[in-house]
């Protein structure tokens, strides 16, 4: 594994209440160098006001030099990693296409989609891992590292092909202990017809790929519930373990530096009784000129926009179980929306904290929609079902989530990021965000179904002398003095973004 890390110092400033954990956006934007004249850098700002302290630079396989550098905000709002390409052979397309696939405590895993040369239409699929270091001080210099290419076989009209394999961010998870030693691992297949069940990884360590066969070990009566597995995200525990995690059904640990084997722990939901559709079906009974493709039923994020969220928070020893769910408004204790009496935006938020002890898992709060909107904090704000929630890694009770007027929209024009402490029912942070018609041209950035903000603490690691702040310690934000506690934002709004 090839490092180039480019020389910088730890930043000196910051607040003593500053949150040193960010919640990192899953897209990687590109950036154009100054002067540049692509047809979108109108709409793309220089990199000139980059801060040098977050910048790393390594060559991807095709010779390009890739620079990648931080673009920080505080939580609830989102920050973002960017970068260039030099020379850069996608500029009628925009740019290569670049994500974040995982993160753990100092770094960052990244998949870059790039074309190789100006003629032609070859393109690559690199990774690389972005890493602030493992401390302060000099030592702690960013640095961007070239991964291996793990190449797979196939077999198209009777060819042997091979291609550069594609890492899929809802199977792949990032475990980082110190500064070299480094696990990658993809949950690529599941075998649940066999006793004892089986799932095949592909695992990256000591600078090479591997493909691993482990068993899945689960309760009695427990084996039915892994049929029809879909991951939807990958979250380290600890500094050893990696956990996937369906959202309809549960989370599978894996100890990646002994015994590899998977344990799957059942969430505390229902687990759905009916298999999911796989493929649309066609309804005979349409006529051909109105004829659609159906489903019976589709698998989507719980809840609409996905309201659960599975994260690691206290310094990565807490696994931590969020879920918003619609409530009844019949004054009964049912949690359903077939009453008559139930409203479209009423909700609970629960939450809970696995025991590791027995692997139970244990509700700790509950926060009712009509506490959330009574908060002074809250004034003005829609009475809307929150959605993405993501936990703090330095508190967990600290919660964010993102409100929208119009939840139907992937663009919305005015949306708004809080902060919310769950156990003392306070709103902590509320920022609204208004997108003018120019700049929904390039947004600020919102999570689809499928992916969400990853909290991360690699900006812990480029810092020295900033005291950490519990988020809990801070003030409640009070709506009577707006212009003092509410940022009114844009994609403009960001230094050097």
């Amino acid at each position: 594994m090839g490092t180039q890390p480019t020389p910088a110092t730890p930043s000196s400033g910051g607040s003593i209440h500053e949150p040193r954990w960010l919640l990192l956006e899953h897209d990687v934007q590109h950036k154009y160098e100054k002067g540049s004249e692509g047809r979108f850098s109108k709409f793309l700002p220089s990199t000139a006001a980059a801060d040098p302290n977050t910048e790393a630079t390594c060559l991807n396989t095709a010779g390009h030099v890739i620079r990648v550098f931080l673009c920080r905000e505080a939580p609830p709002a989102s920050s973002r990693l960017c970068f260039t390409s030099t020379p850069n052979h996608d500029e009628s397309g925009g740019g290569p296409r670049v994500t974040i696939v995982a993160v753990h405590a100092h770094s960052v895993l990244i998949q870059m989609s790039y074309k190789k040369y100006a003629r032609g239409d070859e393109h690559g699929l690199d990774h690389f891992v972005y890493s602030s270091g493992s401390g302060g001080g000099a030592a702690a210099a960013p640095s961007l590292s070239l991964l291996p290419i793990h190449w797979f076989e196939w077999f198209p009209y009777r060819r042997r092909l091979k291609q550069e394999n594609r890492l899929d961010d809802a199977n792949t998870g990032l475990l980082c202990r110190g500064e070299r030693d480094l696990v990658v691992a993809e949950l690529t297949d599941i075998d649940v017809e066999k006793e004892p069940k089986e799932a095949q990884l592909l695992v990256f360590r000591s600078g090479e790929w591997a493909d691993k066969r482990v068993v899945i070990v689960h309760d009695e009566g427990k084996a039915d519930e892994l049929y029809d597995w879909k991951s939807d995200m990958v979250v380290p525990f600890g500094d050893r373990q990696l956990c996937w995690v369906d959202l309809y059904r549960g989370v599978m640990f894996c100890d990646m530096y002994e015994n590899l084997t998977l344990r799957y722990v059942r969430l505390p939901v229902e687990v759905p009784a009916d298999e999911f559709d796989e493929e649309y079906e066609y309804d005979e009974y349409d006529e051909y000129e109105e004829c659609e493709y159906k489903t019976k039923n589709p698998r989507v994020c719980p809840m609409t926009d996905r309201t659960v969220s599975v994260c690691v928070t206290d310094g990565g020893d807490t696994l931590k179980f969020v879920d918003i769910i619609p409530r009844c408004s019949c004054g009964g204790s049912c949690v359903t929306t077939s009453c008559k009496n139930s409203t479209s935006t009423a909700f609970v938020i629960n939450t809970w904290t696995l025991r590791m002890s027995d692997m139970t898992w244990v509700m700790d709060d509950i926060v009712d929609a009509t506490e959330l909107w009574s908060l002074n904090a809250y004034a003005g704000l829609p009475h809307k079902k929150p959605t993405y929630p993501v936990v703090s890694i330095d508190d967990s009770h600290i919660i964010c989530f993102l409100v929208c007027i119009d939840d139907e929209s992937s663009c919305p024009d005015i949306f708004w990021k809080i902060m919310l402490d769950t156990r003392s029912k306070r709103l902590l942070s509320v920022i609204r965000y208004e997108q003018s018609t120019q700049q929904r041209r390039q947004p600020c950035w919102l999570p689809l179904p499928g992916n969400t903000y990853l909290p991360s603490k690699i900006f812990d690691h480029l810092i020295s002398d900033v005291t950490c702040s519990n988020d809990s310690t801070k003030p409640e934000v009070i709506t009577d003095n707006i212009p003092a506690t509410t940022v009114i934002a844009s994609t403009s709004s960001r230094s050097g973004c």
